[in-house]
């Protein structure tokens, strides 16, 4: 910078400069990309907003409600599709984004193949045998809550335990449930606390939203393909997830329901 005086902009000038830069590409214009769908999430404004990722990257998109009302199916996480659209930057925050105006379905994802391929393998291993199902304590006197102490599912879960059994100790156990070792943290709460001997029941319960990025694109699928899963049919108490019921595939609700009795 010694002997040059460098002009100075704002930021809105260089997100500004960006869109430009981005909209004047003709290859950006109009292109098809290939991907699987994450984080996918619809508003009451009818618009959807969603990632399309792979092995190696994602790239956030999002479709107008007057785009969307023409699609003939329902996008869901883990589904691989052909986005039609153009990239442009939102200058508000400078991040770039697909503006997807057509969308169409490229069979099933990665991530739906590799539940199915789980759930085989878990079946060779005979852990769906109805012989192995254990029934629920009628009235549990304490349950370890493995989940995230903040937000509103946490306490909805305490509310409707309290409902169910008003004598019963409820004890939340910390965990993370999306990020970074989110699997691994949830594997040892349940590890840890299985240990102990005044634990009636373990549930572990989680909002399925996607986590964002490819760090993990769903906690249970890493959870249930580590050493949790050797362990899982050994726990002496009875291991329920509300985490497993919003899985499509439902591979973690049913391991749970072939191993023990539902609430």
């Amino acid at each position: 910078m010694s002997g040059t005086q460098l002009p100075v902009y704002s930021v809105s000038q260089v997100n500004g400069y960006l869109k430009e830069l981005v909209d004047g590409d003709p290859l950006l214009r109009g292109l098809l990309v290939r991907g699987e769908v994450s984080n996918y999430k619809c508003y009451p404004s009818g618009h959807h907003y969603f990632s399309l990722k792979d092995e190696q990257g994602s790239i956030r998109c999002v479709m107008f409600r007057g785009d969307a009302a023409r699609l003939r199916f329902k996008p869901v996480n883990g589904l691989s599709v052909i986005a039609y659209g153009r990239v442009s930057v939102y200058p508000r925050d400078g991040q770039y984004q697909l503006y997807c105006t057509q969308l169409m379905e490229d069979g099933r994802g990665a991530l739906d193949r590799a539940f199915e391929e789980l759930k085989k393998k878990l079946e060779a291993q005979g852990l769906f045998d109805p012989a192995k199902k254990q029934p629920l304590p009628a009235y549990p006197r304490r349950i370890a809550l493995v989940t995230s102490p903040a937000g509103a599912a946490v306490r909805d879960m305490i509310r409707i335990l309290r409902q169910r059994w008003p004598l019963t100790e409820v004890l939340v156990v910390p965990v993370r449930v999306q990020g970074e070792g989110a699997a691994e943290e949830i594997a040892a709460a349940i590890h840890q606390v299985n240990n102990r001997d005044d634990i009636d029941l373990i549930i572990t319960g989680a909002i399925m939203a996607q986590a964002p990025g490819l760090v993990i694109t769903n906690f249970m699928r890493d959870v249930m393909a580590g050493d949790m899963m050797s362990g899982l049919v050994k726990l002496a108490e009875a291991l329920l997830t509300g985490a497993g019921i919003a899985l499509g595939t439902g591979v973690a609700l049913s391991l749970v329901n072939a191993v023990w009795g539902v609430l």
